[in-house]
Parts: structure tokens; sequence; C-alpha cells
């Protein structure tokens, strides 16, 4: 069985919060606060270029460099879209992650992920495992997108004996667009997206705020979010059965349309420009129309995850 969010959709995430903590870097300060960490980090850097034989001044003499080029905060000392934008690491970035994600369909199956992948951040263009965006527009402090996922299969019959009579929900197309804003209160994205593929035939909406804090190589990042799925959506990847598809032991259930209310927490400590480690976890939370089919174990998903990465700059 393959779990409903997929483990490339977490290996994107944990690599992106993370090379988002540089985009990040103390929204909350001053500009006076950010001049002062700015001229502390101006001094650190000479005194380590000036010692003889320092093995840290190339790495210090990077991290200054690192730092006059992200230039992110105006004279406001508030950060802009394109100043997050210029910031974030262009290219690829590599990595490995360990994910533990839940069966809802089977108490037998455990479904733990060890994997290497790949990100890479352009312009424009965003490719993210799974999903890929682009934006048509971008704004000082919002943007426009259309975008692309594939959404990994969740149920094959022979995960459970009773499930013999059921159609596989087989991975999905799925295409939209996306609004992006960046404010004083977070970073908030949102977007619909319909199955383009004809598998599920349903479409969803989503919404999602980011609030993160990055303090001298430290990211954590708490974020929430709601997203909702239409009944033919709903049917397919939550827990529905069909007339046709019942059996003695599983009666046909209709989920009609599901509302998912989600949470993640995300710890990320970013050693040099290039490296980086990150961890946490996300929970989602499914509406409670869906709570009794005959197909789930449960509404609440619990899904922990840990990554390393190298950005190639």
């Amino acid at each position: 069985m393959k779990p409903i969010i997929s483990k490339w959709h977490i290996l994107a995430l944990a690599l992106l919060a993370l090379s988002f903590q540089s985009a990040a870097k103390e929204p909350e300060s001053s500009e006076g606060e950010s001049m002062a960490a700015a001229l502390d980090a101006d001094e650190a850097a000479k005194e380590a270029e000036n010692e003889p034989g320092n093995k840290d001044a190339d790495d210090a003499a990077a991290n200054k460099r690192t730092d006059e080029h992200l230039q992110l905060l105006d004279r406001t000392g508030e950060i802009t879209r394109q100043n997050l934008i210029d910031a974030l690491p262009k290219g690829f970035i590599l990595g490995a992650a360990a994910i533990n994600i839940p069966d809802r369909y089977s108490e037998n199956d455990q479904n733990f992920y060890a994997f290497p992948g790949f990100v890479y951040l352009g312009d424009r263009f965003f490719y993210l495992g799974d999903r890929a965006s682009y934006n048509l527009v971008r704004g000082e402090t919002f943007s426009f997108n259309v975008n692309a996922r594939y959404r990994f299969a969740a149920l094959e019959p022979d995960d459970a004996p009773e499930f013999y009579t059921l159609e596989p929900r087989d991975g999905e197309l799925e295409a939209g667009f996306g609004l992006n804003a960046l404010t004083t209160f977070g970073f908030f994205t949102t977007r619909v997206n319909a199955d383009v593929s004809g598998q599920s035939n349903g479409f969803l909406a989503s919404f999602r705020w980011f609030l993160p804090y990055y303090k001298k190589g430290l990211l954590i990042m708490p974020a929430v979010g709601v997203s909702w799925y239409d009944s033919s959506f709903s049917n397919y990847y939550f827990g529905g059965v069909t007339p046709a598809e019942s059996n003695p032991l599983l009666p046909a259930f209709d989920t009609g349309s599901t509302t998912a209310l989600d949470a993640m927490f995300v710890v990320g400590y970013r050693f040099n420009p290039h490296w980086f480690v990150t961890g946490g976890a996300v929970y989602q939370r499914l509406g409670s129309n869906v709570e009794d089919s005959p197909v789930l174990l449960g509404r609440n998903e619990t899904i922990l995850f840990t990554a390393l990465g190298y950005i190639w700059e």
C-alpha cells in the first residue's frame, strides 16, 4: 500500500524548508537589530580571515559573502517576495531522508522509507520531487503559478482479505493553479487542483500558513493548513466503497466531500552555506464524515521525518 501523503512530498518539505531558512533570516527583527547583526558578522568574518592558519577562514568568508548576497531586508525592515526569490539557493538541492508513515488501511503494514532525492529551485520554475510549479506572475509580495503533481497510489485490493472486490486506487496526475503571499504575519500558500488523468476525476482546494523563524543557523518552522476535497476525490482516496465494490464483509460507503486539517513542525540546522539537517512531524486529521468508512483504520495520521541535504550552488 502506498501512503496518501507521499514520501517525495515530505522530502520536498524538508529540503525546501531548510533552503528557505536563508530567505527567512530574522524576519521579526528591526532594521537596527539587523544592521547590528550584519556588523557583528562582518567583524567575525574579518577576524577569521586575518587569523593566520585559521581553518575556518574560508567558511567565514563564504558565509559573509552569502549574507551580503541575500540582502533580505529593505529600508523598511520588511522582506519582499523578490528578496525571498533572490535569496533562495538556485539550482539543485540533493539529499536523503528517512520517513515513517502509518498505514491507513492495514494494521500489518509498516511504511518506513529511507531514500535519496533532490529538488530544483529556479527563478520561476520549482521541482519538488512529486510536483512542479511555474510562476506566471511574480510581484513583490505575491505570486501566481501553474502547477502539476503526481499523487501516488493509495490502496491495493491485497491490503486486506476483505478488499478483494475493491478496484485499486492508482496514482493520478493533478494540475491547477496557486497563489502565494508573503506578509508580516508569515507566508501563505493556496492552490486549486483537479485530476487530469481520469483516475478520481475529482478536485481539491488547499490553504496553508507557514511561520519560519531563523537565528544563527537554526530554523524553527510551524505551519497549519486546511484542505477541501470533493466527493469524487474523497471517495477515491479516503475510504469510499461503491455498491459494485461491496461484499458481505465490506458494505458500500459514500464519504461525500471531505475537509482535512493539518499541522507541521520542522526544526533544522544549517552548518554552512551547503550542508543542513532537518527533522519534524506532519499531522493530518480528516473530516468526521469518513470516520465510518469500512476501509480506513482511522482519520488521524502522524508522519515523522528527518533529512540531510546539500545545496549545490
